[in-house]
């Protein structure tokens, strides 16, 4: 499980941060059931989409620069890509795959597939809710970047089987950048893999 927790602690200083909102999750859930030993199975989520700060720039994803479809039996895919530590290695790629029973798993290269453990089934059955919600259906094919920062290379991916979203660079869910149906499947999806890779 090391690499795992790599994973978890590499990515959370990009883009992935913002999924890994588990450090902002815990303490809440820790001091309501006033132990650390286990993490609620209930997520407080947003209702209504916030107008998005006019500093995001929201773009359509070319079809020709759309993941191929889900594989059968996956619920859900992150596309981690990285630039190269160095310039002559090639961009660094991670995918977790979530399957339709709660089953995740991690891709990386020269390691293959393995397991990162099993998802919760009512924290599962919240976060099939969430995708089949209408305003997060209507995101389908959208990219988000923010102009203020610096280019870094660093982009994550995101597909359910009716919806692939896409953020470029850093995002902040406390600065509010993204629609609250959005941020509500990245929340749960971060829980789920801070979770496990703990």
């Amino acid at each position: 499980m090391k690499h795992l927790r790599q994973l978890a602690v590499t990515a959370s200083g990009m883009v992935i941060a913002t999924l890994l909102t588990f450090a902002a999750i815990v303490p809440a859930v820790q001091a309501e059931r006033g132990r650390g030993d286990r993490i609620s199975q209930t997520i407080p989520l947003p209702e209504l989409d916030r107008h998005l700060q006019p500093d995001i720039v929201t773009e359509v994803i070319p079809d020709e620069e759309l993941p191929p479809p889900l594989d059968d039996g996956v619920l859900f895919r992150m596309i981690e890509r990285r630039p190269p530590l160095q310039r002559h290695l090639p961009e660094q790629q991670v995918e977790v795959h979530l399957m339709e029973d709660g089953r995740m798993f991690v891709f990386q290269p020269n390691r293959g597939r393995q397991p990162m453990g099993q998802v919760e089934p009512a924290v599962l059955e919240q976060f099939k809710r969430l995708l089949r919600n209408p305003e997060f259906l209507n995101y389908n094919a959208t990219s988000w970047s923010n102009p203020n920062q610096e280019e870094t290379g660093y982009t994550v991916m995101l597909s359910s089987a009716s919806v692939t979203i896409e953020l470029k660079g850093q995002f902040s869910l406390s600065e509010a950048l993204l629609p609250d149906s959005v941020v509500a499947v990245m929340n749960t999806f971060g829980y789920m893999l801070a979770y496990l890779a703990a």
